[in-house]
C-alpha cells in the first residue's frame, strides 16, 4: 500500500538545447512536465515560451499529400533529421507533382461513378425497346421512371384502370420492388405524381440517351473500361511519386511529427534571453538514468528537489502495488487517486473486496468458471481490465464454495469429502432455518471488523500526514474508534449476558468521545496549532455540532447494518440455485438443460450484482472513513514517434 516517491527536477540551459533536453526527458516515459512560469513565481524575468509550430503545418501538408496519393499506411519510425528548408522544398515539389494527376484522377473517378450509377438505373429497364430520347421528347405526355413496393402494385393497377389517361408499364420485379414507368398527360402530371407518391413510388434518375436502355448500357460499358484503366494507372503513378526507393517522404513525415510534438511541449518551459528553465516530476527510481542522460548535454544542468521540500506544487501520484493488488488499482482510480503522503488503499481493497465477493458468490464450480472467463476471455482476449479482477474473485468464490459445500448449485456434492475429513455433515448448511440468523450476524460481525480496520487506517494515514487534529479528535480518528468499539463491546455484552462495567464503559467509552466529537472543530484547530481555533459564535457552533454529532453516530449504525447485505446475498445465491435445482429434479431427463441454464443465469446475474454490492461496501462504508482521493495521477508525456 504505497505511492511511488517523486522527485521534482529543474533543467536549465541555453534555449538551443531545449529540444535535446525535452527529447531525453520524454523518451523514457518517466517525465511529467509542469508549466514553469506558473510555479516559479520568483523568476520575474522568465516568461512562458509562446511560439508558432512550423513543423505541424508541414506535417499536415505532407499528410494531405499522402492522403491524396492513397497512402493509408502509418508513419514510419523516426529515422533521421532534416532541416525546415529541406522539408518545405520537398513538400512543395511533391504537391506540384501530384496536383495534375490528382485533378485528372478526381475527374475520372467522378465520371466512373456517374457511369456506374447510370448503369444501375438502366439495368432494370433493359427490356424496353423504345429509345429513351423519344419518350422524353413527347409533346403532350410526361414519363416517370422509378420503383414501387410489390405490395402497392395492385393499387397502382386499380388507379390506372380508373383513370384511363394514366399508364403504368412494369419492366422488372424482385421480392420487394417492381421497377417500371408511368405515363400521363403533362397537364395532369402533378396530380398523378402525388397519387404515385402516396403509393410509395420512388422516382429514379434515368440518364438521357438516344438509344434504348440496352444499347445505352453497352455504350456505358465501353466508355467505363478505358476510364477505369486510366484510374488504376493514375493511382499507381501517385503511389510511385510518394514512395521513392529511399522512402524519403515516410522518413520526413516521421521527423516532422516528432519535431511538431517537441515544439508543442516547449510551451512548458520558461525563457529569458537565450536561457530556459524546464520543470517536471520524475519517479525517484528513474532519476539516476535521466541524470546520466542529461549530463551528456554540455549546456544543460539538472537540479533535483525532494518532494517533501516542495511547497507550491502537489506531486502527481503513481501507485506501486505488487502482483495480487495490482489489478485492484482499477477500483482505486475509479474513486480517486490518493494525495501525496496519503495511504494507498489498493491492497486493502484487494483483500476485502476479494473476501466479500467470495463469501457472497460461494460456489466451487461457478467460481472457477468466473475466474476462467474473466481472466482468459475478458482480460487476455478482450483486454478488459475488469476481467483481471475476476480471477482472484472467482477463486475466492470457489474457496468459500468449498466451505459451504456448493458445486454448481448441488449443495451435497461434497458430502463424501466432509465425511472423509471426519465431519458428520457439511460444516455450514446455508438453507437451514437455524443458520439464517447466524449467517446474518456473522455478516454484521465482518462489517464491524472492517469498519474498525478502516478507522485504524485513517488514524495511521492522518499521523503520516501530520494531521494531528483529524487523527485524534475526528469521527474517523482515535475518538471515533474508541466510541465505535465501546458501543460494539457494550452491545455484545448485553446480547451475550457477559458482565461488563456498563456505567464506566458508557461514560468513558461513549459519553466522553461523544462530547469530544461535539467539540471536534476547536479541538482539531488547537491540535493543528491554529491561532484562530475558536468558532465565531459558540451558540451556533454547538447547535450545528449537535446535529453533526447525531449524523456521525447515525453513520456508524447505518454503515455497520449495511453489511447485512453480505449475509443476504449468501442466502439469495443459495436460494436461486435451489429453485433451479428443484425444477431440474422435477423435469426428469430435461433437468440437465434447466440445471445448465440456471448456472449460466446465476453466474451472469449474481456475478454482476455481487460485484456491484462489494464495490458499494468498499466505497460508501469503508473508503469514506479513511480515503479522500483528491490526488492527481502521474501522466508522463512521451514521444509517440
Amino acid at each position: 500500500m504505497s505511492v511511488e516517491k517523486m522527485t521534482l527536477v529543474t533543467l536549465t540551459g541555453h534555449t538551443e538545447s531545449l529540444n535535446d533536453a525535452l527529447r531525453l526527458c520524454l523518451t523514457g516515459g518517466n517525465f511529467q512536465p509542469e508549466t514553469a512560469s506558473d510555479h516559479l513565481a520568483s523568476l520575474k524575468h522568465y516568461a512562458r515560451l509562446n511560439e508558432e509550430n512550423p513543423y505541424q503545418q508541414l506535417a499536415d501538408r505532407l499528410a494531405a499529400a499522402r492522403s491524396a496519393a492513397g497512402e493509408e499506411a502509418p508513419p514510419a519510425p523516426y529515422a533521421g533529421d532534416f532541416t525546415l528548408e529541406e522539408c518545405r522544398a520537398a513538400i512543395d515539389g511533391l504537391e506540384h507533382a501530384l496536383a495534375d494527376k490528382r485533378s485528372e484522377l478526381d475527374t475520372l473517378q467522378q465520371e466512373v461513378a456517374y457511369c456506374r450509377a447510370c448503369m444501375i438505373q438502366l439495368e432494370h429497364f433493359q427490356t424496353m425497346d423504345v429509345p429513351l430520347q423519344d419518350l422524353f421528347d413527347c409533346a403532350f405526355t410526361a414519363v416517370r421512371f422509378g420503383r414501387l413496393p410489390v405490395t402497392s402494385r395492385a393499387a397502382v393497377d386499380r388507379y390506372c384502370e380508373k383513370n384511363g389517361n394514366v399508364l403504368f408499364v412494369p419492366f422488372s420485379t424482385d421480392e420487394q420492388f417492381c421497377w417500371g414507368m408511368y405515363l400521363a398527360p403533362k397537364e395532369a402530371i402533378d396530380e398523378v405524381d402525388v397519387t404515385f407518391a402516396v403509393l410509395f413510388f420512388e422516382r429514379l434518375h434515368v440518364p438521357d440517351a438516344v438509344a434504348t436502355p440496352a444499347d445505352a448500357m453497352r455504350q456505358l460499358t465501353q466508355q467505363l473500361e478505358p476510364d477505369e484503366q486510366r484510374v488504376a494507372e493514375l493511382q499507381r503513378e501517385l503511389a510511385e511519386a510518394l514512395s521513392p526507393a529511399d522512402r524519403l517522404y515516410d522518413r520526413m513525415y516521421a521527423f516532422l511529427l516528432r519535431q511538431a510534438q517537441l515544439c508543442d511541449m516547449r510551451k512548458y518551459a520558461a525563457v529569458y534571453d537565450d536561457h530556459f528553465i524546464l520543470v517536471g516530476w520524475v519517479p525517484a527510481a528513474a532519476l539516476k538514468g535521466l541524470s546520466e542522460q542529461i549530463a551528456a548535454l554540455p549546456d544543460v544542468e539538472l537540479t533535483e528537489t525532494d518532494s517533501d521540500h516542495v511547497k507550491n506544487m502537489s506531486p502527481p501520484i503513481r501507485l506501486k502495488n505488487r502482483l495480487f493488488a495490482k489489478p485492484f488499482e482499477f477500483y482505486t482510480k475509479m474513486f480517486g487517486m490518493p494525495t501525496y503522503g496519503e495511504l494507498d488503499p489498493t491492497a486493502f481493497v484487494a483483500i476485502t473486496y476479494t473476501l466479500l465477493y467470495g463469501i457472497m458468490f460461494a460456489d466451487i464450480g461457478q467460481g472457477l468458471v468466473l475466474a476462467l472467463v474473466g481472466y482468459v476471455f475478458m482480460y487476455k482476449m478482450k483486454g478488459m481490465a475488469l476481467g483481471r479482477l475476476l480471477l482472484p474473485c472467482g477463486l475466492s468464490g470457489a474457496f468459500f464454495g468449498l466451505v459451504f459445500g456448493s458445486v454448481f448449485g448441488y449443495e451435497h456434492a461434497l458430502d463424501p469429502l466432509y465425511h472423509a475429513l471426519g465431519f458428520a455433515e457439511k460444516p455450514i448448511e446455508i438453507m437451514s432455518s437455524s443458520n439464517i440468523m447466524t449467517i446474518l450476524l456473522v455478516a454484521v460481525g465482518i462489517g464491524v471488523v472492517l469498519m474498525l480496520c478502516a478507522l485504524g487506517l485513517n488514524i495511521y494515514s492522518c499521523l503520516r500526514q501530520k494531521k494531528w487534529g483529524a487523527a485524534f479528535f475526528g469521527e474517523n480518528g482515535v475518538t471515533g474508534f474508541v466510541l465505535y468499539l465501546s458501543a460494539i463491546v457494550l452491545v455484545l455484552g448485553m446480547v451475550t449476558g457477559t458482565p461488563l462495567p456498563t456505567g464506566l464503559l458508557a461514560g468513558l467509552g461513549i459519553g466522553l468521545p461523544a462530547v469530544i466529537l461535539w467539540l471536534k472543530e476547536p479541538l482539531q484547530n488547537l491540535a493543528d496549532g491554529k491561532k484562530d481555533w475558536q468558532p465565531e459564535g459558540w451558540g451556533s457552533y454547538l447547535t450545528q455540532g449537535f446535529f453533526e454529532l447525531f449524523e456521525a453516530l447515525l453513520s456508524y449504525v447505518t454503515n455497520t447494518v449495511s453489511f447485512l447485505r453480505v449475509g443476504a446475498f449468501v442466502l439469495v445465491h443459495a436460494s436461486m440455485m435451489m429453485v433451479f435445482m428443484t425444477l431440474a429434479d422435477m423435469a426428469g431427463p430435461a433437468g440437465v438443460i434447466i440445471a445448465v441454464f440456471g448456472n449460466v443465469f446465476v453466474l451472469a446475474l449474481e456475478g454482476l450484482l455481487v460485484g456491484v454490492q462489494s464495490l458499494r461496501l468498499e466505497f460508501y462504508e469503508m473508503f469514506n472513513r479513511f480515503f479522500e482521493g483528491a490526488g492527481r495521477e502521474f501522466e508522463p508525456l512521451t514521444l509517440s514517434h
